[in-house]
């Protein structure tokens, strides 16, 4: 219950000063009742948390009760801007409620982070591309793609093994399952630093971070993401095709 929670925090999270907290519900924004009860308590406790959402579930006035009670930024496991491969993941969502959630999460000046999934089975380059210019679209705070890694015992994995082929898992960067629209893992791993560059090199994109900038540490952050980039850069060693010329989160 939201009486719990809030009492769960005050006795062991308060008295070691601790200011955030990250809800890891993966469906934390679900219920608008208990949201309402929710944030309505946690005004009180002069804290800053983020959570995940669901899109499906998710409305503009839960949004902003979060954003109201210290909410600065929501996860949202977006996945693919392919509705068929949405569907073949039985996310039971739509491209329609990711571009809300994005939305309303911005209108309620909170930050989108986003997760996207790049070589799900029956994806080719060009469904990835799609993936690419929907993160674009939704304009994001911070968005990872990350190859697809089908976890033994689970529907994915069962229907990865019956096209294309998993091989060893090695970090997230690299391909762990290659479906049969790509040539090799190269190919994925290339995508997926393509699509880190596309979206963070858009002036939009840059624009707005340098307005977010407000201390010492804040530029701390920001130097450090450009190390990552650069080290990213510097990895694109196979040229990209042109059909997929499209960067980690920081």
């Amino acid at each position: 219950s939201p009486e719990y929670v809030i009492r769960e925090i005050e006795e062991t999270i308060i008295p070691h000063g601790i200011r955030e907290i990250s809800f890891w519900d993966d469906i934390f924004l679900l219920k608008k009742g208990w949201m309402r009860e929710f944030c309505g308590r946690m005004k009180g406790l002069d804290l800053v948390w983020s959570c995940y959402g669901w899109p499906k579930a998710t409305t503009r006035e839960m949004l902003s009760l979060a954003s109201e009670a210290g909410c600065w930024s929501v996860f949202w496991g977006f996945e693919s801007g392919d509705q068929n491969l949405l569907d073949t993941l039985k996310k039971n969502i739509t491209l329609d409620d990711c571009r809300k959630a994005a939305k309303w999460t911005h209108e309620a000046g909170m930050a989108t982070r986003a997760s996207f999934m790049l070589a799900l089975p029956g994806e080719t380059p060009e469904l990835a591309k799609k993936t690419i210019n929907f993160a674009i679209e939704l304009d994001c705070t911070f968005v990872q793609f990350l190859p697809t890694w089908p976890e033994a015992g689970t529907a994915l994995y069962e229907m990865a093994l019956k096209e294309g082929k998993v091989v060893k898992y090695s970090g997230h960067m690299k391909a762990h399952y290659i479906p049969d629209g790509y040539r090799d893992a190269e190919e994925i791993e290339r995508i997926a630093r393509n699509a880190y560059l596309r979206f963070y090199l858009r002036p939009r994109w840059v624009w707005k971070q340098l307005k977010r900038i407000n201390s010492i540490s804040d530029l701390y952050h920001y130097f450090n993401a450009l190390r990552f980039f650069i080290g990213m850069f510097r990895k694109r060693t196979v040229p990209e095709p042109e059909s997929v010329r499209c960067l980690p989160s920081s």
